[in-house]
């Protein structure tokens, strides 16, 4: 038998100074280059499930763009 009790949600955070995050700068060409440097990995075969080097540029990737590749 399943447990009827719902999961809590997580509060937001909220800052106690007012503060808003400052949105984030993208260097495009940065991007750019990171995002050839994938795809060029793919076209020769390479994968984040074949290739530890892969996994872990599309790790950072994702991690300083929000995206998937």
């Amino acid at each position: 038998m399943k447990s009827v009790r719902s999961k809590p949600k997580p509060a937001p955070v909220v800052r106690l100074d007012g503060r808003r995050q400052a949105p984030k700068v993208i260097d495009w060409e940065a991007k750019h280059e990171a995002r050839q440097k994938i795809r060029n990995f793919d076209r020769a075969g390479f994968n984040e499930f074949n290739s530890p080097v892969v996994a872990k540029l599309k790790r950072a990737y994702f991690r300083a763009y929000g995206e998937k590749i």
